[in-house]
C-alpha cells in the first residue's frame, strides 16, 4: 500500500510539471502571435505618452497612441484659465511685415509631431476663438475660421493650420487670447477642459549673428510636470542657420526619432543632443523616464544654446 501510495504520488507531480510545462509553452506563444502581429501590421514595442496622472510604460504599438491634444502655441489646461493665468504664462511669437500686414501661425493637432504612427485613438472636438485686443478698430482676421466645432478624428494623425492677420502698425500694441476649447461630451481623447494662451507678437530682431532661444511650452504656474508624462520644448533660431546644442535632465529623455528626423549626433550618457536648425521654431518632445517624478518644471534641465565652436592651434 505504502509503495502505491509513493507511485501515486509521483504520478501526480508528473502531471502537475506537466501542466506547467503546457502553460508555460501557451504563454511564450501568445507572446510571440503578439509580436507578430505587431511586426506584420507595422508595429512596434515602444513608449507611449499618458497625460493627467498618467505614466509611460512599455506597450506592443500598433501605430496609435492615447491622450493626445495639443498645439505648438497653446498650453494645456484641466480647467478653464482666467486671465491672471494667460497673462503669467503669456506667449512671444516673431513676426515678419510684409506689404503693410504681420501675420503668425499656429497649429492643434492629435499626434506627435515627429512620428506620426502615434495618434490619439478617440476623438477629440473642440471650438476655437481667436480675440485681438490693442487693434483701436483695425482689420484683421484669422483663417480658416470654423463655422462650429472642430472633431479631430479617432486613429487618424490630423493638424489644423490657422493664421492670424493684422496691420504692422499695431505691433507694440496688440495681443491675442486663443482659446481651443474642448466639447467634453465629444471628446473621449482628452481630459483636457481647453489649449489657450495669450500670444503677443514682436517684429523679427535685427541681427546680424544667429541667436537661439528655448522655452517649455507647457510651463505654467497652474500645473507641474508631474501632472504629465511628456512635454514640449519650443527651440527658436534667428538670424541664420547655426549649430545648436539642446541639453536635458536626469527625469526626461528625448525623443527616440529626434535623431533621424533632423540630422542630429545624440549623446545619452551625456543627455545632449546635436544639430543644424535653420531660422525659425520648432517643437522637440521629451518623456519622463520611468520612476521619475519631479515636482517642478526646473528640474527637468532641459536647455539650448549654440554649439561652442572648436578652436584648433596650428603649428608652424
Amino acid at each position: 500500500m505504502e509503495k502505491q501510495g509513493r507511485q501515486r504520488d509521483a504520478e501526480r507531480e508528473q502531471l502537475a510539471k506537466s501542466k506547467s510545462l503546457v502553460k508555460n509553452k501557451l504563454v511564450v506563444a501568445a507572446i510571440a502571435l503578439v509580436c507578430a502581429v505587431a511586426l506584420v501590421t507595422g508595429g512596434y514595442f515602444t513608449y507611449s505618452a499618458y497625460t493627467a496622472n498618467g505614466f509611460l510604460k512599455s506597450v506592443a504599438a500598433t501605430g496609435t497612441a492615447q491622450s493626445l491634444f495639443a498645439s505648438d502655441l497653446l498650453t494645456g489646461y484641466m480647467s478653464a484659465p482666467s486671465n491672471d493665468d494667460l497673462d503669467r504664462a503669456q506667449r512671444s511669437v516673431t513676426v515678419y511685415p510684409s506689404s503693410g500686414q504681420c501675420s503668425f501661425t499656429f497649429s492643434i493637432y492629435n499626434y506627435l509631431l515627429s512620428n506620426s504612427n502615434f495618434c490619439n485613438d478617440k476623438n477629440v472636438t473642440y471650438t476655437l476663438t481667436v480675440e485681438g485686443h490693442g487693434l483701436d478698430g483695425a482689420t484683421w482676421s484669422y483663417e480658416p475660421q470654423p463655422g462650429s466645432s472642430v472633431t479631430l478624428p479617432e486613429n487618424q494623425p490630423t493638424k489644423h493650420d490657422y493664421t492670424v492677420t493684422f496691420p504692422e502698425d499695431k505691433l507694440g500694441h496688440t495681443y491675442f487670447v486663443i482659446r481651443a476649447t474642448v466639447v467634453s461630451g465629444d471628446s473621449p481623447g482628452t481630459e483636457l477642459t481647453c489649449l489657450a494662451a495669450k500670444v503677443v507678437p514682436s517684429k523679427k530682431a535685427e541681427v546680424k549673428t544667429a541667436a537661439v532661444e528655448g522655452a517649455l511650452v507647457d510651463e505654467t504656474d497652474e500645473n507641474t510636470f508631474a501632472d504629465y508624462a511628456a512635454c514640449n520644448y519650443r527651440v527658436t533660431v534667428t538670424g541664420a542657420p547655426t549649430s545648436v546644442t539642446l541639453k536635458w535632465g536626469e527625469h526626461v529623455e528625448i525623443d527616440p526619432f529626434f535623431p533621424i528626423n533632423h540630422s542630429a549626433t545624440v549623446d545619452t550618457a551625456t543627455r545632449t543632443a546635436t544639430f543644424t536648425m535653420e531660422p525659425g521654431s520648432m517643437i522637440v518632445n521629451f518623456y519622463r523616464v520611468d520612476g521619475k517624478t519631479p515636482d517642478d518644471w526646473k528640474k527637468l534641465g532641459i536647455s539650448v544654446t549654440k554649439t561652442p565652436q572648436t578652436r584648433t592651434t596650428e603649428t608652424q
